[in-house]
């Protein structure tokens, strides 16, 4: 392997496998990563098992006898991230007053970009400082289930893991399953899981009997006081063309959540994330009303934002010119988390070294566009050339893949929905609903089908709804519509 292999497949790591890989460079074993980070060991194996497959590091022996060599890959071809974790006390980051001493996994080329799913880089994080505290009270009264929904990378993950930190003095143990990191995500396998991690020896006979692992799941989170955090539940749906829902792929899963909020009394809070609404959950919002709680999720504030930018060390300063166009930046991507998270590590980082000006001379052509879309008339897209979420390499790295993955789950399973998405990335401003269904009518579609073609979009938050003279109006995110927008181009030079 040579340096570029390396630094392609590097950058190729998911936000959790670095979080992992962190800590296996430091020397934890898999109970002390678990226990930090607060999952099961199974899954930290899998994390590392996919991370050794990635730098080809796995043998018939499986990751565990590749840690030594995969420590080695990183001291010949990293030696500064191996050397910085070796004079940090991992356990101590989050006590931390100064968030850039932190060690973080930087990339050659991409340095410093975000882990914003991780706990490590809590101190360096916006909190949502109203929302944690009504949240954090409903969970503490009444509410069993929350789940955070919203567009990917809008920071659903990093709101949970807040929450669960606001309240772990509340509660006795803290429960992490994350999905998205999961080989198999049928009930009975992640079931097995939680059991173990609460200390009980689940058999062979025991893996067999679903039912069985439902009961005795239901009956844990019943009796004791656990926060059960379940992470990027899209990963359990499966979309319906014929419905429009995304429903479970599993129904022991329904009936999980469902036997959750039955039962008269559970000492235990769940919170969920997901990109999807399930189908299944307007029936369990409807009966349990006073149990079950949806929280969905848009971007920071103006303030939030420019703390965001304040906190990965930038000078901002009301009057300084330079915050103007932090402003503005933040006010193009609409306060997107991941986006403003990636661009401040950018500007902070070489060659800007914090040169907010220097930035904004390199990149402003992209935010300019957007701010000209309201005054310029509806024109072809053709003339748009929107990048907003490719401008740069480490925007192009996370951004924009994070949101490919979302549109490839549509496309596979509600093509209608996606090409809708497609085409009406022409509208840059918010438009009435019939020009959405007015597009459908050229699939041939029936009215009941086309409704159901929008609302898709509408559960999986890829559209917006907007009150514009006392009528509905939809619109699409600007790093949604930047996506969908370049797809639409290709198929037209296709």
């Amino acid at each position: 392997m040579n340096q570029e292999q390396f630094e392609k497949r590097f950058v190729e790591l998911t936000d959790k496998q670095q979080e992992v890989l962190l800590r296996v460079l430091a020397g934890e074993t898999d109970e002390e990563i678990a226990s930090s980070l607060n999952i099961v060991e199974s899954t930290v194996r899998k994390h590392i098992e996919h991370i050794c497959k990635g730098f080809r590091l796995i043998s018939q022996y499986g990751e565990r006898s590749k840690r030594p060599e995969l420590i080695q890959l990183f001291r010949q071809y990293r030696p500064d991230l191996v050397k910085a974790i070796a004079h940090r006390d991992l356990k101590e980051v989050k006590k931390s007053d100064e968030p850039h001493v932190k060690p973080r996994i930087k990339r050659r080329g991409a340095r410093d970009t975000t882990q914003l799913d991780s706990e490590l880089y809590d101190d360096a994080w916006v909190d949502r400082v109203e929302l944690i505290k009504k949240l954090s009270i409903r969970l503490r009264e009444s509410t069993r289930l929350l789940i955070l929904t919203g567009i990917t990378g809008i920071g659903k993950t990093v709101l949970a893991q807040r929450l669960a930190v606001e309240l772990q003095g509340d509660w006795i143990k803290w429960l992490t399953v994350d999905f998205e990191s999961q080989e198999n995500t049928d009930f009975a396998t992640i079931a097995v899981q939680i059991l173990t991690d609460l200390g009980e020896t689940v058999t062979l006979e025991d893996r067999q009997e679903t039912r069985r692992l439902m009961n005795w799941v239901v009956s844990h989170l019943q009796q004791n006081r656990y926060l059960l955090l379940l992470d990027s539940l899209e990963c359990l749906l499966r979309g319906d063309a014929e419905t429009g829902w995304s429903e479970f792929k599993e129904s022991c899963w329904e009936e999980f959540f469902q036997n959750l909020l039955s039962i008269k009394t559970c000492e235990s809070r769940i919170i969920l994330t997901s990109q999807d609404w399930p189908g299944q959950f307007y029936e369990i919002n409807s009966r349990y009303s006073k149990l079950f709680y949806c929280q969905s999720l848009s971007g920071f504030s103006q303030s939030e934002q420019l703390d965001l930018f304040k906190r990965t060390g930038l000078n901002v300063n009301p009057e300084l010119p330079s915050t103007h166009y932090l402003v503005r930046v933040g006010s193009a991507y609409e306060g997107h988390p991941l986006a403003l998270w990636i661009i401040a590590g950018e500007i902070v980082n070489p060659p800007f070294n914090g040169n907010i000006l220097a930035y904004w001379n390199q990149y402003s052509q992209e935010i300019e566009k957007i701010e000209q879309f309201p005054q310029q008339p509806e024109q072809e897209l053709l003339g748009d050339n929107l990048k907003l979420d490719r401008y740069t390499r480490k925007l192009r790295g996370i951004v924009k893949q994070r949101i490919e993955k979302t549109f490839e789950r549509l496309a596979n399973e509600i093509p209608n929905a996606y090409i809708l998405l497609c085409y009406c990335s022409v509208y840059r401003r918010p438009v009435p609903e019939k020009f959405y269904l007015k597009t459908l009518e050229k699939l041939e579609l029936d009215e009941e089908q086309q409704q159901i073609t929008v609302d898709v979009l509408r559960d999986r938050y890829l559209i917006e709804e907007n009150i514009i003279n006392n009528g509905l109006h939809l619109r699409q995110h600007n790093l949604i519509r930047s996506v969908a927008s370049t797809h639409l181009k290709s198929w037209r030079r296709e």
